[in-house]
């Protein structure tokens, strides 16, 4: 493995998500697949606005070490927060992982 394991100082757990009655009103829960590690680069900070009410986003980029399971559908804990995965990338020779993910306030 590449790559220097002494920025990986996050512990963030990969949550996969159960959805309960996908065809209607359903709803969506998480069960964790695994607590690992990670280096944490905060992207730049923005506001949304939906209808009339304004939402802080928080971004970031999780860097972790190769893992084959890791999908845009997951969501991330962090800060006591779920983050939302948008991106993942493959870095190097399947060596480490990149993982852009956002928390929605």
């Amino acid at each position: 493995m590449s790559g220097d394991p002494g920025k990986k100082n996050y512990k963030i757990t990969l949550k996969t998500p159960t959805f309960t009655n996908p065809g209607g009103d359903g709803t969506t829960t998480y069960s964790t697949l695994a607590t690992v590690w990670a280096d944490f680069r905060p992207l730049r900070m923005n506001e949304r606005y939906t209808s009339e009410s304004k939402h802080s986003i928080e971004a970031g980029n999780f860097r972790i070490y190769h893992r084959d399971d890791v999908t845009p559908e997951m969501v991330v804990g962090f800060m006591g927060r779920d983050w939302r995965i948008t991106g993942v990338a493959v870095v190097g020779f399947r060596d480490e992982l990149d993982i852009t993910a956002e928390a929605v306030y």
